[in-house]
Order: C-alpha cells, then sequence, then structure tokens
C-alpha cells in the first residue's frame, strides 16, 4: 500500500483517527466518524485535497448515502465529517468549513410498535 499524499483526505483521516483514539472517544463513535470519510474519499476519489472539498461535493455525498441506505444513517455520516472538518478547521488544514451553513438530512421519526397488553 502507499503513502497517501500529505494533505489529502485518506492522509488527514489518519490523523483524524489518531486524534480521535487520543480523546479516548468510544471505539464505535470512532468507528462511525471513520466510515463516513472513507465512504466521502470515495465518492470524491482517491487523493482529494481536503482544501478543494466543497459543500457541493459534501452534498452530493449525502444525497448518493441517503439514496443508497436510510436518512438516519446519511445523517450520522453528516454528523461524523462535521466534526472531521471542524477539527480540520481547527489543524488550520482548511481556511473556512463546508458544513457552515449546512443542515443535516432530515430524519422522519418513525414510529415504534408497541406490544399490548393481550399479546403479552
Amino acid at each position: 500500500m502507499t503513502n497517501p499524499r500529505p494533505g489529502s483526505i485518506e492522509a488527514l483521516l489518519i490523523s483524524w483517527s489518531i486524534h480521535l483514539r487520543a480523546a479516548n472517544l468510544a471505539p464505535r463513535t470512532i468507528d462511525n466518524y471513520m466510515l463516513g470519510g472513507q465512504q466521502l474519499a470515495a465518492h470524491l476519489g482517491a487523493g482529494t485535497p481536503v482544501s478543494e472539498i466543497e459543500r457541493a461535493d459534501i452534498e452530493g455525498y449525502i444525497i448518493a448515502k441517503t439514496a443508497e441506505t436510510t436518512a438516519s444513517t446519511a445523517a450520522t455520516r453528516y454528523r461524523g465529517l462535521q466534526q472531521f472538518f471542524r477539527w480540520l478547521t481547527d489543524e488550520g488544514e482548511i481556511t473556512s468549513d463546508p458544513f457552515a451553513r449546512m443542515r443535516p438530512p432530515k430524519v422522519e421519526e418513525r414510529e415504534i410498535p408497541v406490544i399490548g397488553v393481550a399479546d403479552l
């Protein structure tokens, strides 16, 4: 496996993973965050510099994610990527956060069936 190009989404996902583990986040949280980042990287193409990722790129990914999974999963990926781009901004890797004026995908509440007394 070759090393990812400096400044690429793949390279910075590696650094972010280290940051998340150092912050002692739950392993499942880290896995969810990383999955969203890896899927965005695959959606945009290998070696994409984070400095070139725009709001439209992220919205395109979220649209694709909503079409292939559920709105809830797309919202989870959105929130993970939002944290990634906040970290990129804090680290000075990007000058403006493409999530600045974005809203997460709307998730409809699902009615959960309740077992009736007679069925208990």
